[in-house]
């Protein structure tokens, strides 16, 4: 039975929209704008091209995106509100998802008393938080839109933001849009803009709109490029951009194909402690040999995910999605030195293969991100879900023993499945069956030679 007292979603009302053109005209491929960029938009929600829409119609419009005023909330330190979204049905994306910001459409009457996207910013404010603030104290700092994702690209967040002149925000949440604050809970906390950072860095905050606000607004000037997640690729194209540097696609194919190697050479790092430091346990000679081979296996998979992460980075045509790509590709390296240090601890090395394994994933991911983003990011769906089956029949196949290795497989497995369901988020497109059977195939071949080489 549904809760009563959460209402149902009115459909029937309208709202406000405009043309996509304008949207992704001013977005230019791009995930987040400034507050230049920001107002601009404002206007074209507030000039002749927008229009009130009933909220059905525009729902199945393809050709109109919706405007969504959304607040981050801070105390007086600069702390920002957490959030934990409840949605009328899990299966929407928001629903159980921590974000940092509070807001929805632009209904009709919000145009009665002047800017129409103000007045939506503060009545929601008072709907969801209880909170009543003046017009004059809320600050429009950008804007985010995801162009390529089904439900993404329909509605495009207007940010604002509204600081609070003392650290007691007496916010109450609306129990139709958020879970309560209950023991470890974080809906409805306070959190400083370093533990922002660090959450999107470890994949703790994941919502779209709340990482871009973190990484472009919240976190920029704190943290500088690294905040945004702009890797070595991103960096050097944008100063090719300014006229600082000439570096070619070429040449970051080759920087890559250089850091990759060094990885292999045992140059990986691991930010977070490896799993199950803890767990180890005696194992008979014939254990040992097993595991060995079972994560020398698994150390190739980590090789050639990272290859081709960082090969489709270097042909990707979005900034974000390079960025989300090398981020990706950072996080398998980290994967690479806890397959190679359990290695160690089990009398073994990585497989003699793992260089030219390496070099023909590259190829393939570079191949791959010249085919579009949309396809480039369906085929990380579809290569992780390989790689979560992989990791799955391994962990089957490990000595009961083996807790250690069986720790590192198991978080291995968890971000692998991150990794694919971010990707299809981001707008990835189902790759057909016959290619997944292909993947089964190279996946099964590699396997073979990397468990006795």
């Amino acid at each position: 039975m549904p809760d009563p007292s959460v209402p149902v979603l009115d459909v029937a009302e309208d709202i406000l929209c405009c043309p996509k053109e304008e949207v992704t005209s001013l977005f230019g491929g791009g995930c987040y704008v400034g507050a230049e960029q920001a107002r601009a938009l404002a206007s074209t929600f507030r000039g002749p091209k927008a229009s009130f829409r009933p909220r059905k119609e525009v729902e199945s419009d393809g050709t109109v995106v919706q405007a969504l005023p959304v607040v981050v909330v801070r105390n007086a330190d600069g702390d920002v509100l957490r959030l934990r979204r409840r949605e009328n049905t899990s299966d929407n994306p928001l629903h159980d998802k921590v974000v940092i910001w509070a807001g929805g459409h632009v209904r009709c009457e919000d145009a009665d008393n002047g800017d129409p996207l103000v007045h939506c910013a503060i009545r929601e404010l008072e709907e969801e938080l209880r909170l009543q603030i003046e017009t004059s104290s809320l600050h429009c700092v950008g804007a985010t839109y995801f162009a390529n994702g089904d439900r993404t690209s329909k509605h495009v967040g207007i940010v604002f933001e509204w600081q609070s002149r003392t650290n007691e925000v007496a916010a109450v949440l609306s129990r139709s849009e958020f879970f309560e604050r209950s023991g470890t809970s974080l809906s409805g906390s306070f959190a400083s803009v370093h533990q922002l950072a660090e959450d999107v860095a470890k994949y703790k905050l994941e919502e779209p709109w709340s990482v871009e606000i973190v990484r472009n607004h919240l976190a920029r000037d704190a943290l500088g490029d690294l905040s945004r997640g702009i890797g070595p690729i991103d960096r050097s194209r944008d100063e090719l951009r300014h006229g600082r540097g000439q570096m070619t696609t070429l040449d970051a194919c080759l920087t890559q194909l250089g850091r990759g190697l060094r990885s292999l050479a045992g140059g990986a790092a691991a930010k977070r402690p490896s799993p199950g430091a803890d767990q180890e346990a005696e194992l008979t000679p014939r254990e040992r040999r097993q595991a060995a081979a079972l994560m020398r296996v698994n150390h190739c998979g980590e090789v050639c995910a990272q290859a081709l992460y960082q090969g489709q980075a270097v042909t990707a045509r979005q900034e974000t999605v390079r960025a989300a790509l090398a981020s990706a590709a950072e996080e398998e390296e980290e994967h690479l030195a806890w397959c190679r240090g359990r290695l160690r601890e089990l009398g073994s090395g990585p497989s003699l293969l793992d260089s030219a394994f390496y070099v023909a994933s590259f190829a393939l991911g570079a191949a791959a991100g010249l085919m579009g983003d949309r396809l480039s990011l369906g085929f990380v769906a579809a290569t992780e879900e390989e790689v979560r089956r992989h990791l799955e029949r391994h962990l089957a196949r490990l000595p009961a023993a083996d807790a250690r290795s069986r720790a590192i497989l198991e978080a291995m497995r968890d971000d692998e499945t991150r990794h694919g369901r971010n990707a299809t988020l981001a707008g990835g497109i189902p790759y057909p069956t016959a290619a997944k059977t292909a993947m089964r195939l190279a996946s099964a071949v590699m396997t073979k030679a990397t468990y006795h080489v």
